[in-house]
């Protein structure tokens, strides 16, 4: 099996194939082709096909380590490249607003998969499938998705929830005083 495409292991673009006249393609070269065919099919279904929008994003080296269906915000700190958090109190206020919710765990300084916006299942959300009246969801205390009768002031909303659990994710600010 050939080493693992770029686009894979370190979401970047392969190195092209630099090749002569002479070049011809093997087993290995085919086999790679198939590796980068598949990792593409796999992010296009992961980040687009089912239901969300998604992305990979860089977690914080000092936040808490994520689990699927923690709420995230942007990180307040000065840094190269953004980074993102878990969506703890402190944190929501620097950031003003919840970005989306992380779809698997994700350890400090790695890269975490997140749902900008679409349609989350409760699987993910914790928000159990239940006749109530409160569809709206806001980000609480714990950096999780809760359900509410209505927003309140300081609340982040996070969207709309059904009575079978689907999640509308639909990140808003910071509702004001």
């Amino acid at each position: 099996m050939p080493d693992l495409s770029k686009i894979r292991t370190e979401l970047q673009p392969d190195d092209p194939l630099v090749q002569n006249a002479d070049y011809r393609f093997d087993e290995f070269d085919r086999a790679f082709i198939d590796e980068q065919i598949r990792a593409c099919q796999e992010h296009l279904a992961t980040l687009l096909l089912n239901s969300a929008v998604a992305t990979w994003l860089p977690l914080d080296g000092a936040s808490a380590a994520l689990a699927a269906g923690d709420c995230v915000c942007a990180s307040a700190g000065p840094v190269a490249v953004p980074t993102i958090t878990q969506a703890l109190p402190a944190a929501l206020a620097a950031a003003g607003t919840v970005l989306g919710i992380a779809l698997r765990g994700a350890a400090p300084g790695s890269r975490a998969l997140v749902a900008l916006s679409g349609v989350l299942a409760s699987t993910i959300t914790g928000l159990a499938p239940v006749q109530s009246p409160n569809r709206y969801v806001r980000c609480s205390q714990n950096a999780r998705c809760e359900r509410v009768p209505k927003f309140l002031a300081n609340d982040f909303p996070i969207g709309a929830v059904t009575n079978t659990g689907l999640l509308t994710l639909i990140p808003m600010p910071q509702v004001a005083a």
